[in-house]
């Protein structure tokens, strides 16, 4: 069996501004827990490993400055043009499990548990979560 390391996703949360900010509420205020699911087997996160924060702020600025004084007209330029900047999370999957055997089986699950009914439709679910991989620099 030849393990393979396991990355990071970036997940865009979707196009539609009010379904991304839904889910980015309940990633910060409902989130439950968190499972991957490879060639049949589980593995769960622990919850405290997860801290979902909007990437806001210096470490995240979209357009960059050369000193690092506060802008608020930065905040308002990202906040009312590019509404869908922030609708990003990082789902740490090595926190999860850190290999997986991509030879046995390509596929795999993430589940992700909330602690109360979202309001969204399945449709809307259906237009969310796209994922890209992270680079393991």
């Amino acid at each position: 069996m030849e393990l393979t390391q396991t990355n990071a996703l970036n997940v865009f949360l979707g196009e539609n501004k009010t379904t991304s900010d839904i889910l980015l509420l309940a990633f910060s205020q409902y989130f439950e827990k968190i499972e991957v699911v490879h060639n049949g087997e589980r593995y769960e996160g622990d919850p405290l490993n997860y801290a979902f924060e909007p990437k806001i702020g210096n470490d995240y600025k979209i357009f960059p400055q050369k000193n690092n004084s506060f802008s608020a007209p930065q905040r308002l330029l990202e906040g009312l043009y590019l509404p869908h900047v922030h609708h990003f999370i990082e789902l740490d999957i090595p926190q999860i499990v850190t290999q997986l055997d991509w030879k046995q089986q390509q596929r795999f699950v993430v589940n992700i548990y909330f602690s109360q009914q979202l309001p969204l439709t399945q449709e809307e679910c259906n237009q969310s979560f796209f994922f890209k991989l992270c680079s393991s620099d």
